[in-house]
């Protein structure tokens, strides 16, 4: 199935030169490849849980969001466009601004433990 992908995937760019519908086959071929997937390995398939269906519902409304504010062919002059893009610019900024708080907080995690190794363990202080 994953040749079916790579092969489709390519074949979005020319239906109508945009990365849209490039991104639009290639999400229909790995969700179909992952349900064909579970369907033949023979697992039962489980109701999907009222929180796990919310969860998917926000990532795809932020990745079309994020799509849509990188998308720059389009004039975002109707309120579709313009509604998306701004949701991709909050979660832009909201997921930098998680990556860049957890890397500050790690950094600062590994000063303070390296200086309680060196008063506590090393000067026995």
């Amino acid at each position: 199935m994953a040749i079916w992908i790579a092969a489709a995937a390519p074949a979005g760019l020319l239906l109508k030169g945009s990365a849209v519908s490039f991104v639009a086959i290639l999400v229909f071929g790995i969700l179909v490849w992952l349900f064909i997937a579970r369907a033949r390995s023979g697992a039962p398939l489980r109701p999907i849980r009222r929180l796990a269906a919310l969860d998917g519902w926000i990532l795809l409304i932020t990745l079309l969001g994020t799509l849509a504010y990188f998308f720059f062919t389009v004039e975002r002059k109707g309120t579709g466009i313009k509604l998306g893009a701004s949701i991709g610019r909050w979660t832009l900024m909201v997921a930098l601004g998680a990556s860049f708080a957890s890397t500050l907080l790690f950094r600062w995690t590994l000063a303070f433990g390296r200086v309680d190794f060196l008063l506590h363990t090393w000067l026995k202080l």
